[in-house]
């Protein structure tokens, strides 16, 4: 699956978020008022589930373009491009990982 930087982006402040939102949680509760709530980024955060289970596994017109420019040798990704997607892949995975995404 690819990622883009902006879905990297998204992830991101959304493990931000998270990171808040379970400090708070993990405090003990003095009285009623004090309870943990929904979170409000709940509905976001279907939203990014939902569009990740629906988006296809593999693009076939970018594996076909891929394919017809390392043909032509055209295709010379620079380190930098291969380490920047390496990492938010793994961005990305840890996120989906803290989430329970299923």
């Amino acid at each position: 699956m690819i990622v883009s930087e902006e879905q990297v982006r998204n992830v991101l402040k959304m493990q931000g978020q998270l990171k808040i939102e379970n400090v708070r949680a993990s405090k003990i509760p003095r009285n009623k008022a004090e309870l943990p709530k929904l979170s409000p980024h709940a509905p976001e955060v279907k939203l990014v589930k939902m569009s990740l289970f629906n988006a296809p596994e593999i693009r076939n017109e970018k594996v076909a373009k891929l394919k017809e420019n390392i043909n032509q040798g055209t295709y010379q990704p620079t380190g930098a491009h291969i380490a920047s997607k390496m990492v938010n892949r793994s961005l990305v995975d840890s996120t989906l990982a803290s989430v329970n995404f299923k």
